[in-house]
């Protein structure tokens, strides 16, 4: 897989994937994917599983989008980027929110991911 096509893989996570289609799931993470996220002793393991997590992230929003600030860099099997979160809570509270993603391509799918993210943020009002 060319640098170009593991872009286009992240573009797809990012924007379909985590912006609310968990149907394409299957099509960009491998059957043995495992996930990491700091202070989670637990892995994420395998595309339902975290199509499950991201159903259930986005189910305390009434709105979220991503969006890639920095990247994706593709290198070797490895894709890096640093993306931005925007969505309102169910409360009402508009918050923002940035991480960083790490990421293992194996067979054309993600197969491992570690991820960085910060805590969302309040955005003042206008």
């Amino acid at each position: 897989m060319s640098p170009e096509e593991r872009k286009r893989l992240y573009g797809r996570r990012l924007s379909e994937l985590w912006n609310g289609d968990l149907s394409v799931a299957d099509e960009v993470i491998a059957a043995d994917f495992v996930g990491h996220w700091p202070g989670e002793p637990q892995k994420v393991r395998g595309p339902q599983a975290l199509a499950e997590l991201i159903g259930e992230t986005r189910g305390y929003f009434t709105d979220l989008a991503f969006t890639a600030e920095v990247g994706p860099i593709a290198e070797d099997d490895t894709v890096a980027a640093r993306w931005k979160g925007e969505g309102t809570f169910q409360d009402g509270t508009r918050v923002t929110m940035h991480g960083h993603d790490l990421l293992r391509v194996r067979s054309g799918r993600f197969a491992e991911y570690w991820a960085l993210s910060e805590q969302p943020t309040p955005e003042e009002a206008a």
